[in-house]
């Protein structure tokens, strides 16, 4: 028998596999939920009104993820709406890391500290805002992406039925 029919033959790991798969159809759709509704936030950010902020801190913020380095622009303002003072530190709806330090460095460049700038705001919440409005092609990405995993699990499970019923292993039936 090769090792990889012995793996597949062995309880745990065929248990962890159906775990994993599992896992997947079921947290999906929460995981999608979260990421439609950042589409969603990204995509009326665009009608958002605006008011004039003031740039207090602005720099590329580096940190670690799977051993490579990731960066992101760490830019942080205050604005006020109706007289009510806020603070902000969304450069975009959903931000996001990159690989790029350069893509950091161009958006650190484009709100450089102690400048005025234009902050866009959420009439229903003022606290949500953001610098640039709309949505980024990772926005899209990021819903797609969960829908192939609960596709590939439903498949997943689609193929262990046909396994089973075409074994025989279903229950017996009830009379």
């Amino acid at each position: 028998m090769n090792e990889q029919a012995e793996s597949e033959d062995r309880p745990l790991v065929r248990w962890a596999r159906h775990a994993v798969f599992a896992l997947f159809l079921f947290a999906t759709p929460f995981v999608e939920w979260t990421m439609i509704q950042n589409l969603r936030t990204s995509l009326r950010s665009n009608s958002w009104p605006t008011v004039e902020g003031k740039v207090l801190k602005s720099e590329v913020a580096e940190d670690t993820r799977r051993g490579q380095p990731v960066y992101s622009a760490d830019v942080e303002y205050d604005y006020a709406v109706r007289g009510t003072a806020y603070h902000g530190a969304i450069v975009r709806v959903g931000n996001m890391t990159t690989k790029s330090r350069k893509d950091a460095e161009e958006i650190v460049a484009r709100f450089p500290a102690g400048k005025p700038v234009t902050v866009h705001y959420d009439q229903a919440d003022p606290s949500a805002c953001c610098l640039i409005p709309g949505t980024h092609w990772t926005h899209y990405l990021v819903v797609v992406t969960p829908v192939l995993f609960w596709i590939m699990s439903v498949g997943y499970f689609h193929q262990m039925w046909l396994n089973r019923k075409g074994r025989g292993d279903h229950a017996p039936a009830r009379h």
